[in-house]
């Protein structure tokens, strides 16, 4: 591989010397041959045995050639009665091709069998390169054409602005006709809107450079951290696709140990709680197997109490006795003595025909009543 010629194309194109890069390849098409023994040798066993084979530059006379068949499949022969044959090479050559087009090279079409056309000479191939560089040259030179045409234009308006106007005598002032006039405002206007986008697009061309900046920057840095781990796949690919390997199936089996935590902990608390359900259940259970429950039932039972009833009785209590919580002894006494005064507290009452009887005494003689006793003893 070598570059020793320089490419005149694109060094015109690019202005700068741009050289073919090519490789010279010598390929000696060669044939196995079998050397065998000849009768001079001393073992006559051996003669006309292989004695081994050698690989023999090829050439026609090493290559069996096909002999030209007509169209009824008939040998075709020369004036001289010679048999015409179609030349080994050119049978190499539609092998060569059919080999490519069978491994998909489409891009190359087969010469013209038989035919007497010889390749370009340097000669002509040289004509042929200039010719096209000549219609490259021509049609940059149009474009070149165009752009100073273009930029000619520009030139001429600018020419003919600067000419504008005559100066009065006698003074600085300058006067214009009223197109020429109209014609200045609006390159005046023009000019303006200019200065506008050229502002706006030099902003937007110092920004994109900022952000290349910082891309070329980020890159740098990224090449430079990741450097030594791009030499080590350089040195042994295997050795670091195993360590990475390693390194992503631990960061896997972490993973999987962690959900299992989560799995563990999840059952763990449902347990919990399940189990907290079981005790509150056999505390609930005990507390129904309990005398104290028992009796109670039993007593609500005794007074044929449904269980709407039994569970109003039951809130009620609960809020007199929060209610009760809250005041000191004195204003308990007063509000029991206005809640409950003694002519309600003595009734009769029949339950499954035994009539009760409720009083506040035990004798009416008696110089304390019941209700009394107990706020003495209350307020004790």
């Amino acid at each position: 591989m070598h570059a020793d010629e320089i490419n005149t194309a694109l060094t015109e194109e690019y202005e700068k010397p741009i050289y073919h890069y090519h490789l010279h390849v010598v390929a000696l098409p060669v044939v196995r041959k079998d050397v065998k023994w000849t009768k001079k040798c001393k073992d006559k066993s051996l003669i006309g045995t292989t004695k081994e084979v050698i690989n023999q530059v090829s050439h026609s006379n090493k290559w069996k050639s096909e002999q030209v068949l007509d169209n009824q499949g008939k040998p075709v022969y020369d004036k001289k009665g010679n048999a015409i044959l179609i030349k080994s090479y050119s049978l190499l050559q539609d092998r060569f091709f059919k080999y490519m087009s069978d491994s998909g090279y489409k891009d190359f079409i087969r010469g013209v069998k038989g035919s007497n056309q010889e390749h370009l000479d340097d000669l002509q191939f040289k004509i042929k390169k200039d010719t096209e560089r000549l219609e490259n040259i021509t049609n940059k030179v149009e474009q070149k054409e165009s752009s100073y045409n273009s930029y000619m234009k520009y030139d001429k308006q600018i020419e003919d602005i600067s000419s504008l106007g005559k100066q009065k005598r006698f003074s600085k002032k300058i006067e214009l006709e009223q197109e020429d006039y109209e014609n200045l405002t609006q390159y005046a206007k023009k000019g303006i809107v200019a200065d506008k986008e050229i502002y706006e697009l030099n902003n937007r061309i110092d920004n994109l450079r900022n952000a290349v900046d910082k891309w070329k920057s980020l890159y740098d840095d990224l090449v430079e951290k990741t450097k030594d781990y791009f030499h080590a796949i350089k040195l042994a690919p295997q050795k670091v696709f195993d360590l990475f390997k390693g390194i992503f199936a631990k960061e896997k089996q972490d993973e999987l140990e962690k959900q299992r935590l989560e799995q563990e902990k999840i059952q763990a608390e449902r347990k919990a709680r399940e189990q907290a359900k079981e005790k509150e259940r056999l505390e609930k259970q005990k507390l129904k197997n309990s005398p104290e429950y028992k009796k109670r039932r039993a007593d609500r039972d005794a007074i044929e109490l449904t269980n709407e009833e039994y569970e109003f009785l039951e809130n009620l209590k609960t809020e007199f006795c929060n209610k009760l919580s809250k005041m000191n002894l004195e204003e308990r006494a007063e509000y029991l003595k206005s809640f409950y005064p003694e002519q309600n507290l003595n009734f009769e009452k029949e339950i499954k025909g035994t009539v009760y009887r409720v009083n506040t005494y035990f004798n009416k003689d008696a110089e304390h009543t019941i209700l009394t006793r107990f706020f003495e003893i209350f307020k004790k």
